[in-house]
C-alpha cells in the first residue's frame, strides 16, 4: 500500500477507534488516563520526530535547487513563475477553507464548553505553528523575512526567514566557483540524505 493510503487509512482508523471507545466508556477517568499518558505522548513524539527535520530538510533541498539552476537569469523566471503559482494556491486553499468552514462547520456541535476548552488548549500552538504570534501582514511582514539570525529564525520556527536565508545560499552558490561552492555542496547534499534517513525510519511502515 503506498505511504500516503497508509497515513490516511491511519488517521481513519484511528478517529473511528477514538470515538468508538469514547462512546463506549463515556470518557472515563481510565480513558484519559491512557490517552494522557500513552497515546498522547507517543503522538506528540512521532510528530516531533518529523518536524524536527523540517528545517535542514529545507535548507539543503531549496539551496541546492537554486544552486543547481547555474545562473541568476534562470533563477528570476522561474521564481517568477513559483511565486505566482504559490499565490494562486494560496488564494485556492483560503477559498477552499472557508467554503469548508461554512458549510460543514466543523466544532458546531460540539458542547460549548468543551469547545472553549479546546480553543483555550490549543489557540497558542496554532499561533505559533503558523507564525502568526505577534506578526501583521504587509511592509512589516516582508522586513521579517529577511533574519537577523538565521539560527534563531529557525529555532522560533520562523519558516518564511528560513526559506530566505536557504534562498540566499543558493543564489550565492552560483556566483562562486566550482572549487569553491564544492565544500558546501557537499555538506548540503550530505545534510539532505541524512534527513531523508530520519524521516524513513520513523515513517508508517507496511507488515511486510
Amino acid at each position: 500500500m503506498a505511504l500516503h493510503n497508509r497515513i490516511l487509512l491511519g488517521l481513519v482508523a484511528g478517529a473511528a477507534l477514538g470515538v468508538t471507545v469514547n462512546l463506549a466508556s463515556g470518557g472515563g477517568a481510565a480513558v484519559d488516563g491512557f490517552v494522557r499518558n500513552v497515546t498522547e505522548p507517543a503522538g506528540k513524539m512521532w510528530l516531533a520526530a518529523l518536524i524536527m527535520v523540517v528545517i535542514p530538510l529545507i535548507v539543503s533541498t531549496l539551496s541546492l535547487g537554486v544552486a543547481g539552476l547555474g545562473s541568476l537569469r534562470r533563477l528570476g523566471r522561474i521564481g517568477l513563475i513559483t511565486v505566482l503559482s504559490f499565490l494562486a494556491l494560496t488564494l485556492l486553499s483560503t477559498l477552499l477553507g472557508l467554503l469548508i468552514m461554512n458549510t460543514v462547520e466543523p466544532g458546531g456541535r460540539l458542547n460549548p464548553a468543551v469547545r472553549e476548552q479546546l480553543l483555550e488548549t490549543y489557540r497558542g500552538q496554532a499561533e505559533g505553528a503558523m507564525g502568526l504570534s505577534g506578526s501583521s501582514f504587509g511592509i512589516d511582514l516582508l522586513v521579517k523575512i529577511v533574519p537577523r539570525n538565521p539560527v534563531k529564525a529557525a529555532a522560533d520556527g520562523d519558516m518564511l526567514a528560513v526559506i530566505f536565508f536557504s534562498l540566499m545560499i543558493g543564489i550565492a552558490l552560483t556566483t562562486l566557483s566550482a572549487e569553491n561552492a564544492a565544500p558546501m555542496r557537499g555538506f548540503l547534499e550530505s545534510l539532505g540524505h541524512v534527513t531523508v534517513a530520519i524521516i524513513e525510519m520513523v515513517r508508517p511502515r507496511s507488515s511486510s
